[in-house]
């Protein structure tokens, strides 16, 4: 989720905006959550029967993962002025900027 969250940031600083790449990983994004929504109810429900759980889902790793997602297109100016600051190859540093 965090890796096309910042792809989704890359594609529309990018000039001209990258609109199919954006849609791609916005896309992807929706699908990641889903699947992570789809993993906790599976987990909830297994507990309810009383089975095993085998994989430890934290409700606060889905959480960290939604916010990451809305954080990044939010933060951009943050995260864009903090990585100003690192010496990266003008390639990089024109697409950021």
């Amino acid at each position: 989720t965090v890796y096309s969250g910042l792809f989704m940031l890359f594609a529309w600083r990018v000039q001209p905006r990258n609109y199919l790449l954006l849609s791609c990983h916005t896309f992807n994004v929706g699908a990641q959550l889903y699947q992570l929504k789809r993993g906790y109810e599976y987990q909830q429900q297994r507990k309810a029967e009383g089975k095993e759980v085998t994989s430890h889902f934290s409700p606060v790793a889905f959480g960290a993962a939604v916010l990451t997602g809305l954080g990044l297109g939010a933060a951009g100016r943050p995260i864009q002025q903090a990585v100003s600051k690192v010496s990266l190859p003008q390639p990089v540093q024109n697409v950021l900027h």
